[in-house]
């Protein structure tokens, strides 16, 4: 969901993480909660996306979005949806995650992976049977 800034200075106390959650309307605003979030510096991130500094302060600034947001997303392991537009949830479903992985896996990999999931259906289905 998409929500437009609020007036952080009439925040109560109480309701200043709600406020800090409708702050986030901006790419820049997004992309530095990640940051922090992650307990990463403009620089590490920067040498990770493989850009300069100088870049990862300019989209902390006033960033509108960057043809790196996939990358800068995949290395703060975020939804990448969320960093470019807001759309949904900062953090990655274990779904999306588990998906992730399985990507990058090579074929052998996959296949030792396809094979021990067989071994647990199997198993699954054992215990069901006894039930």
């Amino acid at each position: 969901m998409y929500l437009y800034s609020v007036n952080k200075s009439k925040c109560s106390d109480i309701n200043k993480i709600i406020c800090n959650n409708y702050s986030m309307n901006t790419y820049a605003d997004r992309l530095k909660q990640a940051m922090k979030a992650r307990n990463i510096d403009q620089s590490a991130l920067a040498r990770l996306v493989g850009v300069k500094q100088q870049s990862i302060k300019y989209l902390c600034r006033q960033g509108k979005q960057s043809v790196h947001s996939v990358k800068i997303a995949d290395i703060l392991k975020i939804s990448a949806p969320w960093l470019t537009d807001g759309t949904g949830d900062m953090e990655l479903s274990t779904e999306s995650i588990f998906i992730d992985r399985y990507k990058k896996l090579n074929a052998h990999q996959k296949k030792a992976f396809e094979l021990m999931m067989d071994l647990v259906d199997q198993g699954a289905n054992m215990t069901m049977e006894k039930k």
